[in-house]
């Protein structure tokens, strides 16, 4: 997935979650988590996430090829 996509949808995301006039507010509120609050961080779960992250992305050694 395209980073500029994601950005996008994310913005959008936002405007729609804070705004409940917003035509698709009740569709992305009952899409996204049942508390949600771009202004509080759960430092925890975000920790925990990129750990998991990291274990995933850790270097490999390289093996070197015999000729």
């Amino acid at each position: 997935m395209d980073v500029q996509f994601r950005t996008c949808a994310t913005a959008e995301y936002l405007e729609a979650i804070s705004d409940p006039a917003h035509p698709e507010h009740e569709h992305m509120r009952l899409w996204g988590p049942e508390r949600f609050d771009p202004n509080v961080v759960d430092r925890k779960a975000l920790e925990a996430a990129v750990n998991a992250l990291s274990d995933v992305w850790k270097p490999r050694r390289r093996t070197t090829r015999s000729k």
